[in-house]
């Protein structure tokens, strides 16, 4: 939904972020997809995976927007985005950090850190959603109150269309 979204708002593409925002989508399924450990002092096979999966899923998605808000501080539309993108990739990688060093720090909360990261996660989400919907909100409109000549030089209408509109 996120990448139709995108598409709609016009967002600048960029093959590094689609390729990240692949990668966190495939670290969910391969969470969904196999059980974590039970017991860490007794792993298994599908743990492992599992806990693979969770580390490209926490990785990722922060390296994505931190990717994005780069590219997107260029573009004076999208520089409010881009800098709560960029407070979003922040916390997920410290968060994703805290939590990667609990797998290895037995003492450390790891469980508080894992739903540090989770809400990290979410957020980017999140606020990545209601960036697009704010510039798909504003390209709308745009295009609503844009002349209909002006929607033919740019494209965004044909001629033939806006003759057979007038004719009605």
């Amino acid at each position: 939904a996120l990448a139709a979204a995108a598409r709609w708002a016009a967002l600048p593409r960029d093959p590094l972020v689609s390729t990240l925002f692949w990668c966190w989508t495939a670290g969910i399924a391969v969470v969904l997809l196999f059980r974590s450990n039970l017991d860490a002092a007794a792993p298994t096979v599908s743990g492992e995976i599992h806990r693979a999966g969770g580390a490209v899923l926490f990785a990722s998605l922060p390296l994505a927007a931190w990717t994005l808000s780069a590219r997107l501080r260029t573009e004076p539309a999208w520089r409010t985005a881009a800098r709560a993108l960029r407070r979003g990739a922040v916390a997920g990688v410290v968060t994703a950090a805290a939590f990667g060093m609990a797998q290895v720090v037995t003492w450390l909360p790891g469980g508080l850190f894992e739903r540090a990261a989770l809400l990290a996660e979410f957020s980017i989400v999140v606020t990545t959603a209601m960036a697009l919907r704010r510039a798909a909100a504003r390209a709308a409109e745009a295009r609503r109150v844009q002349p209909p000549a002006a929607r033919a030089q740019t494209g965004t209408e044909t001629p033939a269309a806006d003759t057979r509109q007038a004719a009605r």
